[in-house]
Parts: structure tokens; C-alpha cells; sequence
């Protein structure tokens, strides 16, 4: 168990994301199309809509715009969000 002080110190933190799963939605359209780009960097003529469950939330409207702004180029970015609670399935947890 860690005491408080170790609580506060940053060198016992972990940041996690999962910037393969993200950046999967433009690989995946890359090797589907090679006009991937029209949909990926044409951000004037295509709006992006997330549905998602709310654990996904930082990673989709932090990490992923974070991510495609940092490479200075013109990207689609989110224009909306819907977010509901977690999906369980009947009868399960």
C-alpha cells in the first residue's frame, strides 16, 4: 500500500492511454481506402460524430484530437459527442 506522500509524488504516477486504439480509426480507413484523406483531412466538406460509453470520454475528446493536432496537419476533427453510461448486457455485470 502506498503511504500519502508516495500518493502525491508524481514518479509514482501512471499515465495510460491508448494511442494505438485511436489512432487505429485512420490506419483501418487507410488500408480499406487510399482515399483515406477524404474523409481524415478534409475537415471543410466532413463531420465527425463519436457515440461512446463515458470511459471513453478523455481518450476521444483529450487524446485523440491532442494526438492529430500535434502533427500541424489539417485533419477532420470531432464536431459531437453522444455519451451514455457503460453497455451492460442482461444478466451480466
Amino acid at each position: 500500500m502506498l503511504n500519502p506522500t508516495e500518493l502525491t509524488d508524481p514518479k509514482c504516477k501512471v499515465f495510460y492511454v491508448w494511442f494505438d486504439a485511436l489512432i487505429g480509426y485512420v490506419s483501418i480507413t487507410a488500408s480499406y481506402t487510399p482515399e483515406w484523406e477524404k474523409w481524415w483531412k478534409n475537415p471543410d466538406n466532413v463531420e465527425l460524430y463519436r457515440f461512446m460509453g463515458k470511459d471513453n470520454v478523455p481518450f476521444h475528446t483529450i487524446m485523440f484530437p491532442s494526438t492529430l493536432l500535434g502533427t500541424g496537419e489539417n485533419w477532420t476533427m470531432m464536431k459531437s459527442i453522444s455519451v451514455t453510461e457503460y453497455l451492460n448486457y442482461e444478466g451480466g455485470t
